[in-house]
């Protein structure tokens, strides 16, 4: 009955279907229920290892999927039932929905863009999951389709074949540096992941004697997955449409990188050392792992990146932080705050689980900082 917890999103998904057919204020109260619920639950409720290395069901995966396409398609059609009734064109004729929708107020539809912003991350856990199912190529294809609501359909490939290899490492583009602002990341680590995903694809490409444009190439696939996703929301919403979807997609774009920038933010390792569960931070809660499918298991996730989600175990060698991760995702937006919020968990990492080697790279590049930008992070390496 513990992964019961895993129909959470389904019942999300639901309710803002029903929010989006009432409109007005109703548009608002799902991300709002979102953000809250997950922080109450996250702070007040003690989340147990409930990791079973049997469970291997992918029907609440495939559930929120299909969830999650029936609003989005939802979502589609009130912004192009209500730019119809402004007088806008919109490639299909909507006035079918006149009995059922109301033209809804600008202010409502941003409402109803921020939440599909905030569902799109659900599927991109999940996309980021089937990802790791390398003996799957179709839900290797539909992971890569799914991050097209995050902008992200190279990300599968520069994830698995790049990230797992060199998490921690400072060329690596998804591993935050201690210091660094999540903007300067969020641009790093976005234009790395397609770069690199490039590259891993043209190398693949030319050991398979295949030319470098093909349908073959998946960062390309990745490009016309995209493309697939804005015209049917050119096709049921018009412009209006294609500047809702554009809107959500950005947000959940925003919010895929916060948690890519807390999981390594300030953590090291040096090239050619294993990866180890101090690699990573661990920020696992009771309701943002419902929500994300454990995917807040993250540590042992990179231990083990081929268990499946219900597999994953809770670490307690590694640090951690003091607050919900759905918090942690605005306090990062506070740079200050930020840093005050980590310091004393960096200290411990320094002091305490860094090795020798990850300690003196850490203080050589808090030292050679030309910038000043890691001066607010520094923790007190202690002798």
């Amino acid at each position: 009955m513990t992964h019961m917890r895993f129909y959470f999103q389904p019942l999300i998904l639901i309710f803002s279907a029903f929010c989006l057919l009432k409109g007005g204020i109703w548009m608002w109260v799902s991300p709002v229920l979102i953000f809250f619920s997950l922080s109450f639950i996250d702070e007040i409720f003690e989340e147990k290892d409930d990791s079973d290395e049997n469970l291997s069901s992918d029907v609440p995966l495939f559930l929120t999927i299909g969830l999650f396409l029936m609003v989005w398609l939802l979502f589609l059609i009130v912004v192009g039932h209500t730019y119809q009734n402004w007088g806008g064109y919109v490639p299909l004729n909507l006035s079918d929905f006149d009995g059922i929708l109301e033209p809804q107020p600008l202010w409502a539809l941003i409402g109803a863009t921020w939440t599909m912003g905030m569902l799109g991350i659900a599927v991109c856990n999940i996309a980021h999951e089937f990802a790791h199912r390398l003996a799957s190529p179709p839900r290797r294809f539909v992971g890569q389709w799914l991050l097209g609501f995050a902008f992200h359909t190279s990300m599968p490939i520069e994830h698995v074949f790049g990230h797992h290899k060199n998490a921690g490492f400072y060329d690596d583009p998804v591993s935050a540096h201690r210091g660094e602002g999540f903007w300067l990341f969020l641009i790093r680590s976005f234009t790395g992941t397609y770069r690199n995903a490039f590259n891993i694809e043209k190398q693949r490409q030319k050991r398979n004697g295949r030319p470098l444009i093909s349908l073959k190439n998946k960062v390309f696939a990745g490009y016309l997955m995209q493309l697939g996703l804005f015209a049917v929301s050119f096709l049921i919403g018009g412009i209006a449409g294609i500047l809702g979807f554009l809107g959500a997609v950005v947000l959940s774009l925003v919010i895929l990188e916060q948690f890519q920038y807390i999981s390594h933010y300030g953590l090291t390792r040096i090239p050619g050392t294993p990866m180890q569960v101090h690699h990573s931070w661990d920020f696992s809660r009771l309701g943002s792992n419902s929500f994300m499918f454990n995917q807040t298991r993250h540590s042992d996730h990179h231990l083990s990146a081929r268990k499946e989600y219900g597999q994953l175990d809770k670490t307690d060698d590694t640090v951690s932080y003091p607050f919900s991760p759905i918090l942690m995702l605005v306090i990062v937006l506070v740079p200050s705050l930020f840093r005050k919020v980590v310091s004393a968990e960096l200290a411990r990492w320094d002091n305490s689980l860094a090795s020798a080697e990850e300690r003196d790279f850490i203080q050589d590049y808090l030292n050679s900082d030309p910038h000043g930008r890691a001066a607010a992070g520094r923790t007190a390496v202690l002798d």
